[in-house]
């Protein structure tokens, strides 16, 4: 909200200020928003990449989140005990209802995330624990100046290297960034984790061992 204010307020420089592309935040949004603001629930028809095909329930919205280009909804649903997030961008149909809700006094939307990196809360194979990660001087310099998360802790620095410890989960979404990386960055504890993500590159390569086309792929575009 506060760029867009600024990029209103802006339009003389609208062909010089360049954002990413949000196509979730086009549609849907200020819908979530209104009903948020108003406290009712909305019917919602959602196709998820699990299922073979889209579902409709209500959805009391708790909060949106924004991930990567991606805008998410925390909510209640019917169903589910558990709070559930849905991707804005598999959203097919959205209405408000009439029907009203109450937030619950104690949800702090910050507070539920703030141990994790990402949208994905909870992981079967971790918990909240110490992570160190080893970041050669070139990488470190842009973790230093955007840190991975608000726990970040660099605790040792030299010409070479430096090395940043945090207090997370390690779930799907740290993971993943952390493989992005390549390497320029290196797990240094848990164990669990440094496992984890050396099956992951290992099978990346093998992946690119076996694709077998190389140079004999031809573009279609």
């Amino acid at each position: 909200f506060s760029v867009n204010s600024i990029l209103h307020e802006s339009q003389d420089l609208k062909n010089r200020i360049l954002l990413e592309n949000v196509p979730s935040g086009q549609q849907h949004l200020t819908t979530i928003v209104d009903a948020m603001r108003e406290s009712v629930a909305l019917l919602m028809t959602y196709q998820s990449f699990w299922m073979d095909g889209p579902s409709t329930f209500e959805v009391e919205p708790y909060c949106v989140k924004l991930f990567e280009q991606r805008w998410y909804m925390l909510g209640k649903s019917e169903g589910y005990d558990e709070l559930r997030l849905y991707a804005l961008d598999r959203i097919k149909a959205l209405e408000p209802t009439e029907r009203k809700f109450k937030l619950p006094k104690k949800f702090d939307a910050a507070k539920l995330f703030e141990d994790y990196y990402g949208i994905i809360i909870g992981d079967e194979d971790f918990e909240v624990e110490p992570v160190a990660l080893k970041v050669d001087w070139w990488q470190s310099k842009y973790i230093r100046t955007l840190p991975l998360h608000h726990s970040q802790v660099e605790v040792e620095r030299n010409e070479e290297y430096s090395i940043f410890e945090y207090r997370l989960c390690p779930s799907f979404d740290f993971r993943q960034k952390i493989l992005s990386m390549g390497d320029s960055v290196g797990v240094l504890a848990p164990v669990t984790l440094k496992d984890i993500l050396r099956e992951k590159a290992e099978k990346t390569a093998n992946n690119n061992a076996s694709a077998g086309m190389g140079s004999q792929y031809h573009f279609k575009v």
